[in-house]
């Protein structure tokens, strides 16, 4: 007996997630723009001039609308669930073009950005979270959070800005040998 409540338990599990898909065409400008809330927030590289949304909701399930402007994909759930009060986590996976310029947050949840070779990658956690930069080629990198690791894999362009910052966490940085940078470094006292 007590097998199949756990079976009837999985059922419900299974069907208390909601997904979210959906396809954007991309001009050689485009850029994504994301706020989330809590949960997951992965992004790659393709070769394809689309940019793919997919998500999986938790219960409850948020709104998510996303909006096309200008060449600008924004994602906004705090927008989006303005007044809700409490909803379940979004877990995003998006394809982008490679040259897209990527500006992602969430509250609480784990940012991965891999082989995007654009002029930003963004990626701000506001409370607990790792951050995983792979494979970038950008000249405007951007990874901060309060709690959590950040490993940067990638490339430093001439001219770049690079910003990395951990409040409680380890910063790791995997950089080409023939790299030629100036390195500023601060840590709490």
């Amino acid at each position: 007996m007590s097998v199949v409540f756990f079976l009837l338990c999985g059922i419900s599990v299974a069907k208390a997630q909601k997904k979210f898909a959906r396809t954007y065409p991309a001009g050689d400008s485009v850029r994504l723009t994301l706020l989330n809330r809590t949960g997951m927030v992965t992004v790659e590289g393709w070769d394809r001039s689309e940019v793919r949304i997919e998500a999986s909701m938790e219960a409850p399930a948020a709104v998510i609308e996303p909006q096309s402007l200008s060449g600008t994909i924004v994602v906004n759930l705090v927008r989006d669930n303005q007044g809700r009060g409490e909803v379940g986590n979004v877990n995003f996976d998006i394809h982008v073009p490679f040259h897209t310029m990527v500006d992602i947050e969430t509250k609480i949840g784990n940012l991965s950005v891999s082989d995007i070779t654009s002029g930003l990658v963004r990626a701000h956690i506001s409370s607990e979270g790792d951050i995983n930069l792979l494979n970038i080629g950008a000249s405007n990198v951007s990874a901060e959070n309060v709690m959590g690791d950040i490993f940067f894999d990638g490339e430093f362009q001439d001219g770049g800005i690079y910003r990395f910052s951990s409040v409680k966490g380890n910063i790791s940085l995997r950089i080409p040998f023939n790299a030629s940078f100036r390195v500023v470094a601060t840590a709490p006292s």
